[in-house]
C-alpha cells in the first residue's frame, strides 16, 4: 500500500511575524515619501513655513515682553497689560527671552474714568447703572537701541456699578468691577496693538 505523505500549509509564526514587519517597514517608508515629496512641492511654490501672523518689524523671529511702565497712580496694573501683550505674541510662537533680537516696551499712559452712565428708573428719574474706564497706551517696538516701530492704543469698557446705592459694600462691589473691566481691557488693546505691530 503506497503512504502519501500530506504537507502543511500552515505558515510559521516567524515567518508571519517578518511579513507583519515588512508590511508596515514599507508603509512607514511610503509615508516619509510622500510628506518629503508634499515638503518639496510646496518649497518649489514658494510657500513657507512660519509662525502665526504676520511680519514683525525688521523680519524679527523672537520678541521679548519686559514689565510695563505705569505713568498712572492705578496699581498693578503694569503687570496685567505685561502678561496681556506676553499672551498675544506668544499666540504667534514668537515669544523669546531677554535676549531676543527686539524687544517691545509698553508704557501705560492714561486710565481715566469718565461721568457714569445713567437710565431712566420706574419712578421717572435717573439712576447710575454702569460706569466706563479708559485706557490709553504706548507700545514701542525696539531691536538694540533702533525704534522699529510705535503704536498707540485707547479705548474704554463698561462696568456695572451699584445703582445709586451708597454704604461700604457698594463702594467694594463698584471697585470690584471696575478693576476686572481694567483686565478686560488691557487683553484687548494688547492684542489690538500687536496686531498693529505686524504687516500682514
Amino acid at each position: 500500500m503506497a503512504t502519501h505523505h500530506h504537507h502543511s500549509s500552515k505558515t510559521s509564526p516567524s515567518m508571519m511575524n517578518r511579513q507583519n514587519h515588512s508590511s508596515k517597514s514599507s508603509a512607514w517608508v511610503s509615508l516619509v515619501l510622500v510628506g518629503l515629496s508634499l515638503l518639496i512641492f510646496f518649497s518649489g511654490c514658494g510657500y513657507r513655513f512660519t509662525p502665526e501672523g504676520g511680519e514683525l518689524p525688521g523680519g524679527a523671529r523672537a520678541v521679548a515682553v519686559p514689565m510695563f511702565e505705569n505713568d498712572t497712580a492705578e496699581p498693578g496694573i503694569g503687570a496685567w497689560f505685561t502678561e496681556a501683550l506676553r499672551v498675544e505674541v506668544g499666540r504667534t510662537g514668537r515669544e523669546g527671552g531677554a535676549a531676543s533680537e527686539a524687544r517691545i516696551v509698553g508704557k501705560i499712559l492714561e486710565v481715566r474714568d469718565p461721568t457714569a452712565i445713567y437710565t431712566a428708573n420706574p419712578q421717572g428719574g435717573l439712576q447710575r447703572t454702569s460706569a466706563r474706564v479708559e485706557a490709553v497706551v504706548e507700545l514701542r517696538f525696539l531691536r538694540g537701541d533702533e525704534q522699529l516701530r510705535r503704536v498707540m492704543v485707547r479705548g474704554g469698557e463698561d462696568y456695572l456699578i451699584a445703582p445709586s446705592q451708597t454704604g461700604s459694600l457698594a463702594v467694594l462691589q463698584d471697585d470690584a468691577n471696575r478693576r476686572l473691566a481694567l483686565r478686560r481691557l488691557a487683553e484687548r488693546l494688547m492684542r489690538d496693538g500687536f496686531e498693529q505691530m505686524q504687516t500682514f
